[in-house]
């Protein structure tokens, strides 16, 4: 039940992402609609910069609850996904009733908060409920369930973009939040939770049945949030930091967004109402891709595929630079359709999972460093979103100039400041390069039997002395 509930988690943080791509001129009342007084009307008058902002704004939101999710997780975070119920059923209620575009931006923003705070918490009790033989195909849902979600969102967008049914499209966001709280009533609580909760019979219990992930150590049950970052902590693993730095905008900055957020209106142009169905097609791409990426991923590594993705978006965002420009519909396309598949072989799924295994066994910053990359990608996330229609506007097909630039600058950087973490233990051995050289002196400290899992164990050994060891460590 535990998983099934993860699988809608993952759908309703995406959902959103993709609500707004494909109604856009219904819903801003781009295609002339008369516009009528009443409680509900047809569509919102909006301006372009107005859609923008209200596309945007959920990164803001996703920001303020990815900031404030550690805070919330300390009371359970199968709690913490209860009372994130709320902003999860009111954020897409709101935008389905929308009738001016303060309520939708409104809207907008709560959904945001919901899955910031999400964003957070899911992989976190997903990591301590799951059973070890298990865990590496739970990885790979995880990132497959967000790219469905996206998927699911595109095709529904594509049969729902009309009067009234746009409303019903936005609304379903809180039928997916309400079929996910439901099952959280059949779903136990964190292990790692009860341990810190001093609720060691509870914990046990439910390590029998799940053979969970739950830690010896007191600092790995606590969720830390980005408020705990200190000035100390940050320069001993500035280069950590800035590696995922580097990773979090380059993921955003080459511009995977605009095609999630506007690829519909972006090849309307070009395409008309083939437009809508391109975007469902690119998903489509994007699915198979980040599949690929997932099963070959511990054979091929983390680096070079991230460098090989960043280098194919910058030349793919050549490629439809040139067909918009000239009106070249299968370059276009050709080049939309690579770009996602570059996007989701390397630079969707490595970001995020470098990220954690940079900073693997660092007690102090395991927790941290992995928020403040979520806080980073959703800002930079927000400015590409809502820069991308002002900058379309001026410079036309010429914008991906811009996104193939970065993409090429990204390239460079992410060769010389990220290194590789594929099968590497801890952050000491992610650190140090083939010469045996330490490059981060804060590593130095780790060593392989940090963070020991009890997950190793069968239940028969976790007994009443590994409850008093751990009770003697808390």
């Amino acid at each position: 039940m535990e998983f099934i509930s993860y699988v809608f988690w993952a759908m309703r943080i995406l959902y959103p992402k993709g609500e707004m791509n494909t109604p856009e001129a219904v819903v801003s009342c781009g295609k002339s609609y008369e516009l009528t007084t009443g409680l509900i009307t047809p569509c919102i008058d909006m301006s372009r910069n107005d859609y923008a902002l209200a596309t945007s704004i959920y990164a803001i939101g996703g920001l303020i609850g990815a900031v404030g999710a550690g805070t919330l997780a300390r009371r359970g975070p199968r709690t913490a996904m209860l009372w994130n119920t709320i902003p999860g059923i009111s954020g897409p209620l709101l935008m389905a009733l929308a009738t001016n575009k303060a309520m939708l931006i409104t809207g907008r923003l709560i959904s945001g908060l919901q899955s910031g705070v999400a964003m957070v918490v899911g992989p976190i009790y997903l990591s301590e409920i799951s059973p070890k033989n298990i865990a590496g195909p739970l990885g790979i849902m995880s990132q497959l369930t967000c790219v469905i979600g996206i998927l699911f969102t595109q095709i529904l967008a594509s049969c729902m973009s009309t009067i009234p049914l746009w409303r019903v499209l936005f609304g379903l966001g809180a039928y997916i939040q309400i079929i996910q709280t439901i099952l959280l009533f059949w779903v136990v609580e964190s292990p790692k939770f009860l341990f810190n909760s001093y609720d060691a019979d509870s914990a046990e219990a439910i390590l029998y049945t799940t053979r969970t992930n739950t830690s010896n150590d007191k600092n790995d049950n606590h969720v830390e949030s980005l408020n705990e970052l200190t000035w100390t902590v940050f320069s001993q693993w500035r280069k950590a930091f800035g590696a995922i730095l580097v990773l979090m905008l380059s993921q955003q900055f080459c511009g995977i967004n605009v095609v999630i957020f506007y690829s519909t209106t972006t090849l309307s142009a070009l395409f008309g109402e083939f437009a809508k169905y391109l975007s469902v097609i690119i998903q489509i791409v994007n699915f198979f891709t980040t599949l690929a990426a997932a099963i070959f991923v511990n054979r091929i590594g983390r680096k070079k595929p991230l460098i090989t993705s960043i280098f194919g978006m910058g030349t793919c965002s050549i490629f439809m630079c040139i067909g918009i420009v000239r009106n070249m519909q299968l370059l276009t396309a050709i080049g939309a359709i690579l770009f996602v598949a570059s996007f989701g072989f390397g630079l969707g799924p490595m970001p995020f999972a470098m990220a954690v295994e940079m900073v693997s066994g660092a007690e102090q910053i395991s927790r941290i460093a992995p928020s403040f990359g979520i806080a980073v990608n959703l800002m930079a996330t927000f400015v590409v979103a809502y820069a991308f229609p002002a900058l379309q506007a001026a410079m036309g097909g010429y914008v991906f100039v811009i996104f193939a630039s970065i993409s090429f600058v990204a390239c460079g950087i992410n060769m010389l400041f990220v290194p590789e973490t594929s099968r590497k233990t801890n952050a000491r051995e992610v650190w140090t390069d083939n010469r045996g050289n330490l490059r981060l002196k804060a590593a130095a400290v780790i060593n392989v039997s940090q963070g020991s899992l009890i997950r190793d164990r069968t239940p028969s050994t976790i007994g009443s002395n590994a409850v008093t060891d751990l009770n003697s460590k808390l």
